[in-house]
């Protein structure tokens, strides 16, 4: 009769320790899976937050296009706003116009406040290409979805 409860207490032992490394390994799926929602919710609420038309972007950076060309002012801050803004766009964006935001991006982060001549003139001619870039790409962006929907 002892051996018969020592039986039973051992299966129920070991059932109990397989539940509980079964949970355990549950537990640590589950933790890693609201880790993963919870970064693209923040995520998603960033983008919402400070996500700018397309248009409000392009007449963004051609108003630091203007004040570059006419005043030689380099608005550093309203270029980075842009380009933050940019990327809830960056599915859109060709190869190309990638690569110019990341040279922009890296002129506008390391120049000194008087820029010198020389960086302006890369970014406005930076500025140029990629506003008329980004005016193609969403013109096309915007007529194919155009043809999807017909």
């Amino acid at each position: 009769m002892t051996t018969d409860i020592n039986t039973w207490g051992l299966i129920i032992s070991i059932i109990g320790t397989f539940v509980t490394i079964l949970s355990f390994v549950f537990t640590l799926i589950i933790a890693k899976n609201a880790r993963l929602i919870r970064r693209n919710l923040t995520k998603k609420h960033k983008q919402a937050k400070y996500k700018k038309s397309k248009k409000t972007i392009i007449l963004q950076m051609t108003t630091s296009y203007q004040l570059l060309k006419d005043d030689g002012f380099l608005d550093g801050k309203e270029l980075d706003e842009s380009i933050i803004a940019l990327t809830s766009y960056k599915d859109l964006l060709g190869r190309k116009t990638k690569r110019k935001l990341k040279s922009l991006k890296k002129l506008i982060d390391g120049y000194q406040h008087p820029a010198p001549t020389d960086v302006k003139k890369k970014v406005r001619k930076l500025l140029y290409e990629l506003i008329h870039r980004l005016e193609n790409e969403f013109d096309e962006n915007i007529e194919y979805s155009k043809e999807i929907t017909k």
